[in-house]
């Protein structure tokens, strides 16, 4: 069954990556929104939240948010300026090309409630630019680099068939319901203890805040693991080119939108005995399309009957 629509992959390049586009897709350029569009003023959250437990309470969390703080430090200010500095000419291409990619998971973010570029920056670190299929040694999984339990108390699908942190769709918007919650939980300290929550996890921040209660600020960034620091200073920086990217001779790059892409998709509904390459020769599309297109499924030959499994379209 051949589709005669062609293959929207401009709005699925993040998804499927370059190795899976034609040519004149990862050829193509993209012209950057007006500048200050993702821009966003900083308030501080006003309610205390709840991890949801399921992803449709995530739309009424983050709604429930004004604009929290994301301000660097400002004893951090020349350590950003210094990491910037050290990138070299490769370091810089590859950050670019990262910082541009993750883009097309814009309208993923709720803006009314996080920082745009500050979630841009975290994503793009995350998932080395939008690869939702990274998977670090410690288990840690898809574009948010989200933890099995994490990933399920955000409302998150995690099983052996079924594995939602590899989808942005899923996995961005409770990334961004859980920044909201540790912008509210650590709004009356350093704003660098959300990415200390994200990346360290809130019992380890937390004991580490009342093991060195009564010293400065700058001494209680010391006392985080060499990881985690590094880990700040990469989302701080990445946010800092974001907020100004002329100033630091960055030009970022609008892709199109992956959740539009999605949307757009047909669908086929799973039925008895149907595997990914049983689909792909019916639909007369790549394996490797179908399977990037569905990158929460954790194997095409174990489909869920009843799954509505979205069918990419091919030249």
């Amino acid at each position: 069954m051949k589709l005669e629509r062609p293959l929207n992959a401009l709005g699925a390049m993040v998804i499927l990556g370059a190795s899976y586009l034609p040519d004149y897709v990862s050829q193509r350029t993209y012209q950057a929104p007006p500048s200050g569009t993702h821009h966003a003023s900083s308030v501080h959250a006003s309610v205390k939240p709840a991890a949801p437990s399921t992803r449709d309470s995530i739309d009424t969390l983050i709604s429930s948010f004004s604009q929290p703080s994301y301000d660097i430090d400002s004893f951090l200010k020349d350590d950003v300026d210094r990491e910037i500095a050290s990138w070299n000419p490769w370091e810089r291409k590859t950050y670019q090309r990262w910082l541009s990619q993750v883009t097309a998971y814009d309208d993923l973010i709720d803006e009314a409630s996080v920082d745009m570029n500050y979630m841009r920056a975290l994503v793009a670190w995350e998932s080395h630019g939008g690869d939702h299929t990274t998977t670090s040694k410690k288990g840690a999984v898809g574009s948010c680099q989200f933890m099995p339990g994490t990933a399920k108390m955000w409302g998150l699908t995690v099983n052996d068939t079924i594995d939602e942190r590899r989808n942005p769709v899923k996995a961005v918007p409770a990334c961004t319901a859980l920044v909201t919650h540790l912008a509210e939980k650590y709004k009356e300290g350093p704003s660098y203890l959300i990415n200390a929550g994200y990346n360290w996890g809130e019992g380890s921040t937390d004991r580490m805040l009342k093991r060195h209660h009564g010293k400065s600020d700058e001494e209680k960034f010391a006392k985080l693991p060499s990881e985690t620091k590094n880990h700040i200073l990469k989302i701080l920086a990445f946010k800092e080119i974001y907020d100004n990217p002329e100033k630091y001779g960055f030009t970022i790059e609008q892709h199109p939108s992956t959740k539009d892409y999605f949307a757009g998709l047909p669908r086929h509904t799973v039925a008895t005995g149907d595997t990914g390459y049983g689909l792909s020769r019916k639909y007369d599309v790549p394996l490797k399309n179908l399977a990037a297109v569905n990158p929460e499924i954790v194997s095409l030959n174990r489909i869920s009957k009843n799954w509505s499994l979205r069918i990419p379209y091919e030249n």
